[in-house]
């Protein structure tokens, strides 16, 4: 398939721009980021030691309020909303357990009335239903790992083991959810490491990828891509809404998945990242299927040094989008941004110095267009995407 798009291949978009909208209104950690039409976006966030919350927008970024919430948290991972109004959110609680909260319009939040999840990563619509997928680390099934969906905005969640044999492999990390019955959740694992789960200012911190850790407050450590003796990736997917899985593609020594996305239930693209820690192909990567996950095909590789790839969104069926960060020649990390209007076959670069990686992304349109990232001072930034 020749579709594998090199570096040297990228060149820097000039029609396109990223630029900050967040300002003194916004907090300084900032998790997530999701959209219910151009007049209404939200980001999860908060301070450090403090709870966290949603902040939203009904102008485009140009002033956040924090929302209502019923629930205190200490981190909201990730958020989602779907075009009816429906948003959902989750993330640690109070001493290490779940929060999981649902909203009808964004700017007040209720809790769930279940609360399975001790932590998860990723938060999604389900295409076409108007409902939600959690993924993560579940009591239900004696601290092993599924995920929980709604059929009620978020109110109600009903858990889908995710099976020990792939449990013995890796932690599940995320996955999308393209129609009600048909899923991809991907794992991954990196390797074991001295570093420890502190940032530079030495605070706490919760490591959500390799060269990750988010600030917060001292609670019980939840569970993240387990360290191990070297990288692995794992891509799963079921046809059944989760009553059962099969193992579609194992890597070894390459990589460790991040956030995935898909159009429809066969084309889906997924992010993932090795270093030279002993990743035998280094780089931030995008990988693709176009015939339901029987061939996934590296589609986009970044080789510089700590690059890495976090997040991808489709905007229509040839338009997508892929965000992370990467090192740059004086040692500093940069923001990454990556576009396609051919399905994945060419792909544009933007850099944005001001954001070290990009952690969550969303698409009103292909117009209008959302990311949050983290600097190099941990702190975070929202930027906007417009033509």
């Amino acid at each position: 398939m020749k579709v594998l798009v090199l570096l040297g291949l990228l060149f820097a978009l000039s029609h396109a721009a990223w630029v900050e909208v967040c300002n003194q209104q916004c907090p300084s950690i900032m998790m997530a980021i999701g959209c219910i039409n151009a007049s209404l976006c939200m980001i999860t966030g908060g301070e450090s030691n403090t709870p966290m919350g949603v902040y939203y927008t009904q102008d485009q970024g140009q002033s956040w309020n924090r929302a209502d919430m019923e629930q205190d948290s200490f981190m909201l991972m990730n958020i989602d909303a779907e075009p009816n109004g429906n948003a959902a959110t989750a993330g640690m609680g109070v001493g290490g357990s779940s929060a999981l909260l649902h909203s009808t319009g964004g700017t007040k939040w209720l809790a769930s009335l279940d609360q399975d999840f001790m932590v998860g990563q990723a938060i999604r619509n389900i295409k076409g239903s108007g409902e939600f997928a959690y993924i993560g680390t579940t009591n239900t099934f004696s601290n092993t790992q599924g995920v929980a969906t709604s059929t009620d905005g978020g109110v109600h969640w009903t858990v889908s083991n995710w099976p020990g044999a792939l449990n013995n492999l890796t932690e599940i990390r995320y996955g999308a959810f393209p129609s009600a019955t048909t899923w991809y959740i991907n794992g991954g694992q990196w390797p074991s490491n001295n570093v420890a789960d502190k940032t530079k200012k030495g605070q706490p911190c919760y490591r959500i990828r390799k060269n990750i850790c988010i600030p917060m407050g001292t609670v019980t450590k939840p569970k993240k891509a387990r360290d191990s003796n070297g990288y692995l990736a794992v891509m799963s997917k079921t046809t059944d809404g989760g009553k059962t899985f099969q193992t579609q593609k194992i890597w070894n020594n390459l990589f460790y998945f991040n956030d995935m996305d898909c159009w429809d239930e066969n084309n889906c693209l997924a992010a993932g990242e090795g270093f030279n820690d002993g990743s035998t192909k280094p780089g931030g990567r995008v990988l693709q299927t176009t015939d339901g996950g029987s061939t996934w095909n590296e589609v986009l590789l970044n080789p510089l040094n700590n690059a890495g790839m976090g997040i991808v969104r489709y905007v229509s069926a040839t338009e997508a989008w892929a965000a992370g960060g990467e090192e740059n020649s004086s040692g500093s990390m940069e923001g990454t941004f990556y576009h396609t209007t051919d399905n994945g076959k060419t792909w544009e670069k933007q850099t944005v110095p001001y954001i070290g990686d990009i952690l969550s992304m969303q698409f009103v349109d292909s117009t209008l267009g959302f990311a949050a990232g983290v600097t190099e001072f941990q702190t975070s930034q929202v930027v906007k995407y417009t033509p």
